[in-house]
């Protein structure tokens, strides 16, 4: 989505008077680049995750499907 198109749909949502978070800084950061790490939270809460990272990117997957909000 552009950002062009993410500001026409806040500007519309404002109008409706309908609360949405699509606006140039929620598209922005939704898509901006870079990399996270699990680290602090391993460290600091002990936190192991329970599935690897592709079968949860498969779950997530096919639950969005499954939602109706990826085609």
């Amino acid at each position: 989505m552009s950002l062009a198109l993410a500001e026409a749909v806040a500007a519309a949502s404002r109008l409706a008077r309908v609360r949405t978070d699509v606006n140039a800084v929620s598209m922005r950061y939704l898509t901006r680049t870079g990399t996270y790490s699990t680290a602090k939270a391993r460290r600091v809460l002990g936190y192991q995750p329970q599935v690897p990272l592709r079968e949860g990117m498969a779950r997530t997957e096919a639950w969005l499907r499954k939602e109706g909000l990826l085609p």
